[in-house]
């Protein structure tokens, strides 16, 4: 109540600020002052059964006719605000836990905006399969792996360059024949083998 404000934090607004908050806020207060005479911060503040709010403090400095300088101020109780931007917080928190410690790479796709991200051990993964591979140790075949076992093994199992340069989106063979293919112990076998395990198999071309 107004009478409140009186008796307890003695008509001083320091007074109604959580003591942690006080130094911050005015820190704040002061800075935003450097650039025009409104501030928009937020603390806490103590209720009287002990508890504590977070409000939002959006106030303008205005003069009086006497000369003295005060703040006219609307203040907004946000704590409902602030407890579900906590949680959400913890949630993406944990969320990054689990992305970071699990061995599966997650695949997440926004279909509105056409975009995909995947989980931080992406990357660390597909080192180590090429490592183990031995893909690591050929020459050409650090970058662009995908790109480069679709070529080769396509080539070795279809045997039809200009249809896998198409499909590659090349507009002439000389990129592909220069940087995407390494046909280092992949043969026909592998080749079909290697097609017939994979999710979508284009349909097989018959030779002449």
């Amino acid at each position: 109540t107004r009478e409140e404000l009186g008796t307890v934090f003695h008509n001083r607004f320091s007074e109604m600020i959580y003591e942690p908050d006080i130094a911050p806020t005015w820190e704040a207060v002061h800075a935003q002052l450097e650039k025009g005479n409104t501030k928009l911060i937020e603390y806490r503040m103590a209720r009287k059964d002990g508890g504590l709010i977070w409000v939002q403090d959006r106030g303008q400095l205005m003069r009086r006719e006497d000369g003295r300088e005060v703040f006219y101020c609307i203040l907004l109780d946000i704590t409902e605000t602030k407890k579900a931007q906590e949680d959400l917080r913890l949630s993406l928190e944990r969320h990054q836990i689990i992305m970071d410690q699990t061995n599966d790479i997650i695949f997440e796709w926004q279909v509105k905006q056409d975009t995909l991200t995947f989980s931080p051990n992406w990357e660390k993964k597909w080192r180590e399969v090429r490592r183990r591979s031995g893909i690591l140790k050929k020459s050409g075949w650090v970058q662009d792996v995908l790109r480069h076992t679709y070529a080769s093994y396509h080539l070795a199992h279809f045997c039809n360059q200009n249809l896998l340069q198409k499909e590659m989106g090349h507009s002439s063979p000389s990129l592909l024949l220069a940087r995407y293919l390494n046909m280092e112990g992949i043969t026909s076998a592998t080749g079909a083998m290697f097609w017939t395990h994979s999710f979508v198999s284009p349909a097989p071309l018959k030779k002449d």
